[in-house]
């Protein structure tokens, strides 16, 4: 996954997935990983839910103008951009 910040339909920067710290967020109190979705298949139509970590600065985490492009699989060529509000 990446997060992007957009100014105008033109991407002004592009962050990717810190993947360490994504494991950390996902893990409970006794270390065991509830919520994560990096090793898993999703068929069509499911969903799964999981935190995703970037490490920005304050600014780029409280613009109004970002969205995260996840992409299917490792190497996957098929891309989906989500608006985040």
């Amino acid at each position: 996954m990446k997060l992007k910040e957009e100014k105008i339909n033109v991407d002004l920067y592009s962050f990717e997935a810190d993947s360490i710290a994504s494991t950390t967020a996902n893990q409970n109190e006794v270390g065991t990983i509830e919520d994560s979705f990096f090793t898993e298949q999703i068929n069509p139509g499911s969903e799964i839910s999981g935190k995703v970590v970037f490490d920005v600065s304050p600014d780029v985490a409280e613009a109004d103008n970002l969205k995260v492009e996840a992409q299917e699989g490792i190497f996957g060529s098929a891309t989906k951009t989500i608006k985040l509000q």
